[in-house]
């Protein structure tokens, strides 16, 4: 990346002699920073910042004063356009209350995956560490890429994709005022769509009332995937169960914490790996194959010693496991602020707190274990005693392990923590290690990744290669975040930050990321929520909650609450494990230690199967369906024809697509029975739907039908249905 000069082009108010200039030196002193000239209030604080040419922004440095001071901003904001007046939030972090510089990666793409190109850079203070005090920024850095040729050639596709809303635009205007032969040939000679065909289809159809016609054209949409997206941003739901299958003895695994957790899809065998079972760390293996409900135990001649804090992966293709193992140095010094070993029981569910509680080393080395599953015995192999020796990365207590299943290519994320306070105190560093080669690669430079204590996933693009996600936080104290890597290119690239437009729901920043996992197919990213946070560390918000990253459309969700019914799910729990058969879409969780009773307790020893449950394109048809039958029956009512054939509608046409589990569908569907007998529904409408005025029913029919497709379109993906503004809004937005 390149650092961009720039400017200043105008500041919101300054304080003395703190002048926005201030901010492009790099002296630490007192005097080098800008200052706003009142507290923060009702009206915003900030800095404009000119780029000498139009660059695509990717990183800021925030410098700051070489020691704490009362005046640091926390909180802030970036923002980027070509234009001040109108600019486009990339940023929404905060700062350290500390004298290190801080790096912060920007949203430099948009929703479609385009670079963002600007000529402005906007920052805005949001809060200071002590309320009361003026903020102040100190020096700024912008880097990005500055590169003519790119930016010409990004510049050239705003240009075409901003032609290309135009004119959807001016046809969606033409259409909506009866000019069809001119919104025809605006699109014809364009080469744009204003929508997909199947829409069009039902359009003309609701409007000459062909219900055969409308029918065939949602079959047609469903089929063609048109409201995919629509179902994919539909909350799932877990369908919880326990598996209560036991080993031949009669026999379970113990309880246990800081263990691991595998699944074999072509086995079906879930694998739990190592851990604490309450008086001691363990080194077994247990399998439970899910087909026949049996625990087995595998060899250990040859395993790793004291199993814990480490990190597991399962090669699908021969079946293999994978197992990091923090090896510490005997004669290393103690880490600061370590406790006795009980203090892992605590009610803290991160890992990495315990480890820099509990931890007796601060220096070591990892090794790398292999074990056969598929053979009996299994066999396992030290594959090396020390990666670091062969190209892998150095011992730290913070690190996070991921396979890319498609090549076979394992990703290891490590970073290097202070002693004090448990924070990132460098950029994390990134290693791959390919199972076909067994040969170690540094990737990408440190500098381009965050500092963050988090979580990689490895979820693959079929257009743009292999991509890592990564989620987590500079601190205990720090937002979510989530940054992607493209292993080829080295490129590190943030996504929306909370409070940008369409950012959607975000996840506390209290989320313990433990464990993270991937579906490959449907570009998704899931954490189990275990949330810990507050007075005594009492875990906040809904336990068995999933909370899931949809990778294209880069939005946060989370499933729907399931009933809680003793024994129906998992008792509310920390510092669990789970596995993921992305085939099944289930998890498998095991062990952990219950909220209520800490830290005098053992490890829970239960085995848990939670299935995830999403609407289908079937469902969504009967949805659609429903709608248009229900319509068409009303039209029958109004228009005389007998009870007898209206009945038979209702019983061959209406019923078939009813969700009985859809309560609201369920009381639509009693409400259109009642219409039939001009009977008052419960809400206090209905009577006989019957208009005397021919004019008035004929308005009231074509009003029905526009609210009927529109309803219907709006659970059709964007892309495939008309803008949703109107030119004149877009006029008078410039115009005012």
């Amino acid at each position: 990346m390149d650092e961009l000069e720039y400017e200043i082009h105008g500041e919101s108010s300054h304080s003395a002699k703190y002048f926005a200039r201030n901010i492009k030196s790099r002296d630490t002193s007192s005097d080098s920073r800008w200052t706003a000239a009142s507290p923060l209030g009702p009206e915003p604080q900030f800095i404009v910042l000119k780029l000498d040419q139009v660059c695509v922004l990717k990183s800021v440095l925030m410098g700051k004063y070489y020691k704490s001071h009362p005046c640091n901003v926390q909180v802030f904001e970036v923002h980027v356009g070509q234009d001040p007046s109108r600019m486009t939030l990339v940023l929404r972090d905060q700062l350290q209350d500390n004298g290190i510089w801080e790096t912060f990666n920007v949203l430099w793409r948009d929703a479609d995956g385009l670079p963002i190109a600007c000529r402005y850079v906007k920052i805005v203070p949001i809060s200071t560490h002590h309320a009361t005090f003026h903020p102040s920024l100190w020096h700024v850095s912008l880097y990005g890429t500055s590169d003519e040729d790119q930016v010409e050639a990004i510049r050239a596709d705003l240009l075409l994709r901003k032609e290309a809303r135009a004119i959807r635009l001016m046809a969606k205007y033409l259409r909506q005022r009866g000019f069809q032969d001119p919104c025809t040939q605006l699109l014809a000679q364009s080469g744009q769509t204003l929508e997909h065909p199947c829409v069009t289809t039902l359009r003309d159809a609701l409007a000459h009332g062909d219900w055969a016609a409308a029918e065939h054209a949602i079959r047609s949409a469903v089929e063609s995937g048109l409201f995919d997206e629509h179902l994919q941003s539909t909350r799932p739901t877990l369908v919880w169960r326990r598996l209560r299958g036991t080993n031949a003895d009669g026999d379970v695994p113990p309880g246990l914490t800081e263990h691991s957790m595998c699944f074999d899809p072509h086995e079906q065998t879930v694998f739990v790996i190592g851990g604490w079972d309450g008086t001691q760390h363990v080194c077994d293996v247990h399998a439970y194959a899910v087909a026949n409900d049996r625990w087995r135990s595998l060899s250990l001649e040859g395993a790793p010693q004291n199993l814990q804090h480490h990190r597991s992966v399962l090669d699908s293709f021969d079946g293999c496991l994978y197992v990091f193992v923090p090896v510490p140095d005997e004669g290393s010094p103690p880490t600061e602020g370590a406790g006795d070993q009980s203090s892992s029981l605590s009610m803290s569910a991160s890992v990495v707190d315990t480890l820099l509680r509990v931890s007796p080393r601060k220096s070591g080395k990892f090794a790398l274990y292999r074990c056969t599953t598929r053979c009996d015995p299994c066999t396992w192999t030290c594959i090396s005693s020390n990666i670091s020796s062969v190209g892998g990365p150095g011992y730290t207590l913070d690190f996070d392990v991921t396979l890319d299943t498609e090549t076979r290519t394992v990703y290891m994320r490590t970073s290097p923590l202070s002693q004090r306070n448990g924070e990132p105190k460098t950029a994390s560093q990134l290693h791959s290690y390919s199972l076909g080669t067994g040969e170690w690669t540094a990737l990408p430079p440190a500098k381009d990744l965050p500092a963050l204590r988090g979580r990689l996933c490895a979820v693959g693009d079929a257009t743009q290669g292999s991509r890592l996600w990564m989620l987590g936080a500079n601190g205990p104290t720090s937002a979510m975040s989530v940054h992607t890597v493209d292993v080829r290119t080295s490129d590190v690239d943030a996504v929306p930050p909370a409070g940008a437009p369409n950012s959607g729901l975000k996840p506390p920043s209290s989320l313990v990321l433990e464990p993270t996992l991937g579906n490959q197919e449907l570009q998704e990213v899931y954490i189990f929520h275990e949330t810990t946070g507050g007075e005594g560390g009492h875990v906040i918000g809904e336990p068995n909650t999933l909370w899931i990253y949809q990778c294209r459309r880069r939005r946060w969700m989370t499933t729907q609450p399931g009933p809680a019914r003793p024994g129906k799910q998992p008792p509310e729990r920390v510092v669990f494990q789970s596995a993921y058969d992305p085939q099944t879409q289930t998890f498998y969780q095991f062990g952990g230690l219950l909220v209520h009773g800490l830290p005098q307790q053992k490890p829970l020893g239960q085995l848990w199967r939670a299935k995830l449950q999403r609407p289908t394109r079937v469902d969504i048809l009967n949805k659609a369906m429903f709608a248009l039958r229900e319509q068409q029956f009303l039209e029958m009512c109004r228009a005389g024809v007998g009870e007898i054939e209206t009945l038979e509608f209702i019983r061959s046409g209406i019923v078939p697509f009813i969700n009985v589990a859809d309560r609201r569908t369920v009381q639509d569907f009693c409400s259109t029975v009642a219409r039939l007998y001009g009977v008052k529904d419960s809400e206090g409408g209905g009577g006989d739907d019957s208009v005397s005025d021919g004019d008035s029913a004929a308005a009231k029919q074509n009003d029905e039908r526009v609210a009927l497709f529109d309803a219907l379109v709006e659970m059709v993906n964007p892309s495939a249905r008309e803008p949703a503004e109107n030119l004149l809004d877009v006029v008078d937005s410039v115009l005012l």
